[in-house]
């Protein structure tokens, strides 16, 4: 009987210890739905880890004219293994619509590091993440604008309200990790750059809001201008990481290691021109190419 009493008191304990690792443990990583890592390094197909699919990379000199085509700008210098490098005209990754989580709360979580901001024509940011329909006023739309104050676009169905991160605004050749919580039930859209809550928002329309059966689109507004028939304003040009798309909620704890977990000892990977600019290299044999 004895030695059933102390099964029984070490199973509990075991319990126990386990609930307490799952609820309080800062780590604890959420379910994802959607999720892109960008670790390929090469070639045109980026993995989106959640479904297994293989999405492909719009970008323009995968059927060069004039030269050789050649691969998207893939880089080294990251937050882990690789990371994608947009171009802030063409490059852009598009994919089936997300649906409205049954929670109604959606978190974007993605590491940026602009190389350059644009004017924002028509009042629409750079595109980082976006499921918007805009005749609509439906979905999301995350981006930069200029100087580099990063924003929300959120339609609830009859508007569509343009929130900001207030005054924390992202520095240029520098890595910053963006989070954003779109939450219905509670009304609120919450900004956390680098793990700190930077703005708080609470939108009493997020009552009625949807997401539009529209494509997601990544790296490009969704209702981008296309310029000469060739060059998508409101597209972000910098280098993007870890992307993922979160049902849920996050503690302030699980927002702080979203941002320190994957650094080395605590340390953002120190950028140079050569990690955001596309070399001149990548236009050779281009027979319209200055000399």
């Amino acid at each position: 009987m004895v030695a059933v009493r102390r099964i029984q008191i070490l199973g509990a304990a075991i319990v126990a210890l386990a609930a307490l690792i799952w609820f309080c443990w800062p780590s604890q990583k959420a379910v994802q739905v959607f999720a892109i890592n960008f670790d390929e390094g090469h070639g045109a197909l980026v993995n989106e880890s959640v479904s297994g699919q293989e999405l492909a990379i719009a970008h323009y000199l995968l059927n060069s004219r004039y030269k050789p085509s050649t691969d998207p700008y893939w880089r080294s210098n990251c937050i882990l293994k690789k990371c994608l490098k947009f171009d802030g005209h063409y490059t852009a990754i598009e994919t089936a619509p997300l649906t409205t989580p049954e929670s109604g709360v959606l978190t974007i979580s993605l590491w940026v590091a602009p190389q350059a901001y644009e004017w924002g024509d028509a009042g629409l940011p750079s595109g980082l993440i976006g499921q918007f329909q805009a005749s609509q006023h439906q979905g999301f739309a995350l981006g930069i604008g200029r100087h580099g104050e990063w924003r929300l676009q959120l339609g609830d169905g009859s508007a569509t309200h343009n929130l900001s991160a207030g005054p924390s605004l992202l520095p240029v050749n520098v890595w910053s990790h963006l989070a954003v919580e779109i939450n219905k039930p509670a009304q609120r859209v919450l900004f956390y750059l680098n793990g700190q809550e930077v703005a708080k928002h609470y939108v009493p329309e997020l009552a009625s809001w949807q997401l539009p059966h529209s494509p997601l689109l990544i790296g490009r507004h969704p209702a981008a201008t296309l310029h000469l028939g060739h060059f998508y304003l409101h597209s972000f040009n910098g280098l993007m990481d870890e992307l993922s798309v979160i049902p849920a909620a996050l503690s302030k704890s699980q927002h702080q290691s979203l941002f320190e977990s994957p650094l080395d000892k605590g340390q953002l990977p120190q950028l140079s021109m050569a990690d955001t600019n596309i070399p001149r290299s990548t236009f050779d044999g281009d027979k319209h190419r200055p000399q």
